[in-house]
């Protein structure tokens, strides 16, 4: 996941001598057009001072990077709606957020008791954005992320080893990266509600033959029927159609070596296809 962090609202009245508890970290920028983007942010932890924030601790940090993957646990207050509604975890008017939705996400930094127990962050505030993952296809959007599931896992185990303060909540194994499509591959029906995405045949012409990878260290992708038409923007007459429109698409993309994906391994999904 992409995430978008800040660091909350500017007080009226600013302790000039208060350190802040976010800061930007690495930047990241295209060689060609110059652009940068920050690409790490460094968080600190603080004292617990009655129900208030006290001094921050400069020796309990963490850095967060793009592309790094955390299990956060929903909480049933994060539900409750609140009386200003722009404080409300969720928006209120919000059932569901789709898979692969791109989501704003605002983060607060937890005090020393929640850090050394690797619960240094928390989830102050959750919103969909008004743009797709297609808008981040670019050097500086999908191109910050590890390029094969390989890397995310290597990257992954590198964070919690560095970041103590949320080693409880990184996720080093159901990460996601963005990678090349191996030129010819194509699509197949899966199921109902799912293509698979293959590597062409080892041997050209042999149907028998198995299949290389898709991408770099990944054998095949499965995606859900309603992401594909989404992410090729399929004609909605009807989902034959669709479909059949979507199909195509990916086909002579990938025939031309002009196909990325986002990818999200996730084991729980592999089981339940397994069994």
């Amino acid at each position: 996941m992409l995430f978008l962090f800040c660091t909350g609202k500017a007080k009226v009245v600013k302790d000039e001598n208060r350190k802040e508890l976010f800061e930007y970290g690495a930047w990241a920028r295209d060689e060609i057009t110059m652009e940068r983007v920050g690409q790490s942010i460094k968080g600190y932890s603080f004292l617990k001072d009655g129900q208030n924030k006290g001094e921050r601790v400069d020796d309990a940090s963490i850095v967060l990077s793009a592309g790094t993957t955390l299990r956060v646990n929903l909480k049933e207050f994060m539900f409750e709606s609140k009386k200003n509604e722009g404080q409300n975890v969720f928006p209120a008017d919000l059932d569901v957020i789709p898979a692969f939705s791109v989501v704003e996400v605002m983060i607060n930094m937890a005090n020393t008791g929640n850090f050394e127990k690797g619960y240094g962050i928390q989830v102050s505030r959750i919103r969909p954005c008004d743009f797709s993952l297609h808008s981040l296809n670019h050097t500086l959007g999908l191109g910050l992320l590890a390029s094969s599931y390989e890397r995310s896992i290597a990257e992954a185990e590198r964070q919690q080893e560095s970041n103590l303060g949320v080693k409880a909540m990184l996720e080093t194994k159901n990460t996601g990266f963005y990678g090349a499509v191996t030129t010819g591959s194509y699509l197949v029906k899966y199921n109902d509600d799912f293509y698979r995405l293959v590597g062409p045949h080892e041997t050209p012409g042999d149907d028998q033959s198995r299949h290389v990878n898709v991408i770099d260290g990944v054998c095949s992708v499965d995606i859900p029927k309603d992401r594909l038409m989404y992410f090729t923007n399929a004609p909605a007459e009807t989902e034959a159609e669709g479909l059949n429109y979507s199909h195509f698409l990916v086909d002579l993309a990938a025939a031309a070596g002009a196909l990325g994906c986002y990818v999200v391994y996730n084991e729980y999904v592999l089981r339940s296809v397994i069994s």
